[in-house]
C-alpha cells in the first residue's frame, strides 16, 4: 500500500526531502571515506578537521542565506554563494563576505552538488555547518573564498 504524505508547506516538505537524501549520503560518507584531506576528529564540537596545509581555517556556525545564481549576467554557470551567521571578515582573499564555488572553482560537478545539497540541508534544518577554507584558495573571479570541504 502506497503512503501519500501531505505537508502543510513547501518548507516541511523540502526538509522531509534532503533530510531523506542527506542522511544516508552522510552515513556512507563516514562508513566509506573517500578522500585523505579531512579526517574525522574525535570531538564532536568540529566534524572536520584541516589538514590541506597550515593556512587552513574552519568556522562553525549557521548559514544566513544561500543562493545560486543565474547565468544572465554573462557570470558564468553555477555559481553558488552562502553567508553565515558568524561570516569571517578576514579569510587571507580579497574579498570575505560571502563564500563562493563555481564550476571553475571545484571542476567536478558531483562534489558541486553535494555541497550545494548540504548548504541547503543546513539551511532548511537550521543545523550548524563547519567550512573549512583557506587564504590559499580564492574564486579567480570575485576574489571570495572557496570552501574545501563542508560539513554537516
Amino acid at each position: 500500500m502506497k503512503q501519500i504524505l501531505r505537508f502543510t508547506s513547501f518548507r516541511a516538505a523540502l526538509h522531509a526531502f534532503l533530510s531523506a537524501i542527506i542522511r544516508p549520503i552522510a552515513v556512507l560518507a563516514i562508513a566509506f571515506p573517500t578522500s585523505t584531506s579531512l579526517t574525522q576528529p574525535s570531538s564532536a564540537a568540529s566534524p572536520l578537521v584541516p589538514v590541506t596545509g597550515a593556512a587552513d581555517s574552519t568556522v562553525t556556525g549557521t548559514l544566513a542565506s544561500v543562493g545560486v545564481e543565474s547565468t544572465v549576467l554573462g557570470l558564468g554557470p553555477e555559481i553558488a554563494t552562502f553567508v553565515m551567521t558568524n561570516q569571517p571578515t578576514s579569510t587571507g582573499c580579497p574579498s570575505s563576505i560571502v563564500f563562493m564555488f563555481t564550476a571553475a572553482d571545484v571542476t567536478d560537478s558531483n562534489t558541486r552538488k553535494n555541497m550545494l545539497a548540504t548548504l541547503l540541508a543546513a539551511r532548511v534544518s537550521g543545523a550548524s555547518v563547519t567550512v573549512v577554507y583557506s587564504g590559499s584558495y580564492c574564486d579567480s573571479q570575485f576574489g571570495y573564498p572557496i570552501p574545501i570541504a563542508i560539513g554537516m
